[in-house]
């Protein structure tokens, strides 16, 4: 009989008292920092039929620790957190109220991973809201958590690369080439090389001008190159044109939640290539441009799984990288949390939104827990939201008609069941005021 196999199996290892209180604060701040913007947690199981997985995404077998059970069918350690949580939504959530802002913490599994084969990792996932505010927002909580642990040097970095599909798609149609998209995007995303891109593309029969244009995009240097070729490319089809026109629709959520100077559009970033089904986004350290969060929109999972089209759009890092990265800088990683009252701000103004922000902002920080909601949604389907996240108080900003620049507040006290109006004069003047008045 060969001796026990005494070591953890290779790509794990045992967590001890020092690290665990580390991982356990970075924790604690995601779960405040993430609940103060109205998410609520979810934990999945840790292992899925897997069938989840190919339903949803390219899967790698070799990649993922696939078993059976005693029954034969197929299950896998989950090796992401994306699919996993799109079955609890089609599961739980469907007939609820939406949209569904949810955030996990917990471990995940890859066989072929480079370093670590089991790790933990931080989600935050929204469901069912229309437009790009969600995705602006899921950066703006993943920025608060990096910051409140020390990393403030921080660029959010754009990609939509699926325009290589769309644009592949077209030459397959035009020029009637023959070979696997999927797979040529694949290789592109392994050319280290202008030459063997250039390479590539010939071998593959590519016209000069198609090989000129993915040349261009794939070697811009700086965002403007980036936002030049997306007007290039705008006119060739609808598909594209829809593709610029939601870029601009995502620069200008950034620039909603003040983020505009801390971002940058990459088109030449293929990362999430066939992962993603449009706008993919990272999070980097400014100077040795490490990568600290990755997401993207995902709107095709929920209708893989179940029929039922549902937006959807998440982010997500791996708590142990955070904590090297954060500690190569020297910061100390110690414990926090807070308990405190929590408030519903809707507006389906966006310019009213930005006047606030950096108000709510002030009360996250003195410890109350505040969601904007800016859904296009009736008063009544407000307060329906705002019972069902069970927020105590509601207040809600809209323009006053045909009175140039003021504002009405509907303020209703839920756990009391009072509801008072409020006029306000001039947003930028007033509102700070009033809500210090009112809280």
């Amino acid at each position: 009989m060969s001796a026990p196999r005494v070591q953890p199996p290779r790509g794990t290892a045992d967590v001890f008292e020092s690290d665990l209180r580390k991982i356990e604060h970075v924790q604690g701040l995601g779960f405040d920092i993430a609940r103060s913007y109205g998410f609520f947690r979810v934990d999945t199981p840790m292992f899925e039929h897997l069938d989840i997985f190919e339903l949803t995404a390219p899967f790698s077998r070799d990649k993922c620790y696939v078993f059976p059970d005693k029954s034969g069918r197929e299950l896998t350690l989950r090796p992401d957190i994306m699919a996993p949580i799109s079955r609890s939504v089609v599961n739980n959530c469907l007939t609820g109220v939406f949209p569904a802002k949810l955030f996990f913490a917990d471990k995940v599994f890859r066989y072929r991973h480079a370093k670590r084969r089991e790790f933990r990792l931080f989600g935050l996932e929204t469901y069912g809201s229309k437009g790009y505010d969600a995705d602006a927002e899921l950066i703006l909580v993943a920025m608060d958590i990096f910051r409140k642990i020390g990393l403030t040097q921080l660029v959010v970095e754009f990609s939509y690369p699926d325009i290589y599909a769309m644009l592949i798609e077209e030459a397959v149609r035009i020029h009637s080439l023959s070979f696997e998209p999927s797979e040529l995007l694949h290789q592109l995303q392994l050319c280290k090389s202008e030459e063997e891109i250039h390479l590539l593309l010939v071998k593959n029969g590519f016209p000069k001008e198609m090989q000129d244009l993915f040349l261009r995009m794939l070697l811009c240097k700086d965002e403007s190159c980036g936002w030049k070729s997306i007007k290039e490319i705008a006119d060739r089809t609808n598909k594209l044109a829809q593709v610029a026109s939601n870029l601009m629709e995502f620069s200008e959520a950034l620039d909603a939640h003040n983020l505009k100077n801390s971002s940058v559009f990459n088109i030449g970033n293929l990362h999430g290539l066939g992962y993603y089904s449009g706008l993919t986004y990272r999070i980097n350290t400014v100077g040795d441009n490490q990568q600290l969060a990755d997401g993207g929109r995902y709107d095709t999972f929920i209708q893989r799984l179940c029929g039922k089209s549902i937006n959807a759009t998440g982010i997500a890092f791996g708590i142990e990288r955070l904590i090297r990265i954060a500690e190569s800088r020297k910061i100390s990683l110690t414990n926090g949390s807070s308990n405190n009252p929590r408030i519903l701000i809707a507006s389906s103004d966006r310019s009213i939104m930005k006047h606030l922000r950096p108000m709510l902002y002030v009360l996250r920080q003195r410890g109350y827990i505040v969601e904007e909601y800016s859904q296009m949604a009736k008063f009544p389907q407000t307060i329906k939201y705002a019972q069902a996240r069970n927020y105590g108080l509601l207040l809600s900003f809209d323009r006053l008609r045909d009175q140039m620049g003021k504002i009405t507040v509907r303020t209703v006290s839920l756990a009391k069941d009072r509801r008072q109006d409020y006029i306000i004069d001039d947003v930028e003047e007033s509102i700070g005021s009033f809500l210090n008045e009112i809280l």
